[in-house]
């Protein structure tokens, strides 16, 4: 899925979208944008572009349907918004405040913040480069929440959501708690469609819908286990009042930090365009670990601590089940190199899971999960996991899937990177492993394929 600037998956669907990405890519949809449709969509824009303030305190509902069981997962989105520069943001670990004359930022779990100069006006480049980005436009907001900031601060809300392939069809009405709200469809070729719930006096949105396909998902049943999924955003109540000013002021709480810099979301400029992919070949970000190190204990680990070995990340979550297909495969690589090269290899488990609120009660979450899955992949000499609950380490390495797999040399360059779960991981990565522990290179070896795949094409 492409949204706006870069490719986000909503984070609970992240392994079930990456499955079914191919499929949506060869769908026939349509690039028709309907008369009356377009006309519905210009004068929300135009709306939204005139609202001296907005508020809302929002939710995203995510439903995966599992054999046997519906896994459901709920996500606050609160925001206060007053022209030019002044805003409350609640991400969950993250807040933003912009007071008009500073901006400050908090992470909740790492009882830190970061006080900078407020900009002259808001803008979707100021709320990306905050690490606020990452859970708002990472997450399980994503879809909802490009849209809406696109509509309130976009430069361009029309050329970043409607490309020229993108259709609009204006739909029956639907009824939402008892109101009736036009509904219209954003139709995309290459990732599923969304739909909005308009309200037709104030032209407000008060609900956007993730459209996926029941047969879709009934192709990759097999590999995913889910035979439905929905992902919705509802605005709850919407204020366009200007609030008080005290609305905007905020105190840090007592004990937090105060640091020079915290983490952005956004890879430069010349990297958006696949910045995973971008990072092959090339050295791994610096990153630090908090890895887990007995009961009740952790640690910190750096990629400095890992120069020589063979390092494979995976990064994954408790709520995803093609991550929890996958670990097992993982685990028994920690196992085989456990036993053949325990000091030349390193495998790390690193959860991405942000909820419960503070770092313990993740902790506790995902080491319940594993036992529960009798997993055990901090045992031993070669397995490892970390938490990393405000993704720093999953931004630096631009994860915007799970399950993805990345693995590193010895001298710290990022040799292959797998997104999804695959049913034969194991010994797609056994491979790749044995490959740098003897030597050679996978990314110079998948040129020197390519070269020879052009030089028999021309021969041809």
């Amino acid at each position: 899925m492409r949204f706006a600037q870069r490719g986000v998956l909503c984070a609970s669907m992240f392994g079930v979208l990456a499955l079914l990405r191919p499929l949506l890519a060869d769908e026939p949809k349509p690039d028709v944008q309907e008369p009356q449709a377009r006309q519905l969509f210009d004068e929300m824009v135009k709306v939204y572009k005139a609202l001296p303030a907005y508020s809302d305190h929002g939710e995203v509902s995510i439903a995966l349907k599992l054999p046997g069981d519906v896994q459901t997962q709920s996500i606050k989105t609160s925001a206060t918004f007053a022209r030019p520069n002044k805003l409350v943001l609640d991400a969950g670990h993250v807040r933003l405040v912009s007071d008009g004359t500073r901006l400050t930022t908090v992470v909740f779990p790492l009882k830190k913040y970061l006080v900078a100069p407020a900009p002259e006006a808001l803008s979707l480049d100021v709320l990306a480069d905050n690490p606020a980005g990452a859970l708002l436009f990472g997450g399980p907001s994503g879809p909802a929440m490009n849209i809406l900031w696109n509509l309130l601060v976009g430069n361009d809300p029309t050329s970043a959501l409607l490309r020229p392939d993108v259709g609009l069809k204006l739909e029956a009405e639907r009824q939402l708690e008892g109101k009736n709200y036009q509904s219209l469809l954003i139709a995309e070729k290459d990732r599923p469609d969304v739909r909005l719930l308009i309200a037709p006096d104030s032209k407000l949105v008060q609900r956007i819908e993730l459209v996926i396909d029941a047969e879709d998902l009934k192709q990759v049943k097999a590999e995913s286990q889910v035979s439905d999924a929905s992902v919705v955003w509802n605005a709850g109540t919407i204020a366009t009042d200007v609030p008080a000013e005290q609305t905007f002021g905020f105190e840090v709480p007592a004990g937090f930090t105060k640091v020079a810099e915290l983490s952005s979301r956004r890879a430069p400029a010349a990297e958006r365009k696949d910045p995973l992919e971008e990072l092959v070949g090339k050295p791994a970000p610096d990153f630090t670990l908090t890895v887990l190190d007995g009961p009740e204990k952790t640690r910190l680990l750096s990629k400095a601590d890992l120069a020589g070995k063979v390092v494979l990340i995976d990064f994954w979550a408790t709520w995803c089940p093609p991550c929890m297909a996958e670990l097992p495969e993982i685990q028994k690589l920690v196992d085989a190199y456990a036993k053949t090269n325990p000091k030349g290899v390193v495998v790390i488990a690193v959860s991405q899971d942000n909820e419960p609120g503070e770092l313990e009660d993740v902790r506790k979450l995902v080491e319940k999960t594993l036992a529960s899955k009798e997993l055990k992949l901090a045992d031993g000499p070669v397995g490892m996991v970390a938490l990393d609950p405000i993704k720093t380490i999953g931004n630096a390495f631009h994860i915007a899937a799970i399950p993805t797999v990345v693995v590193i040399d010895g001298k710290g360059i990022v040799q292959s990177v797998h997104v999804g779960y695959r049913p034969d991981a194991r010994e797609t990565l056994s491979d790749e492993i044995d490959a740098l522990l003897h030597g050679r290179s996978l990314f110079n070896a998948k040129n020197d394929a390519d070269h020879q795949n052009d030089a028999g094409a021309l021969k041809d």
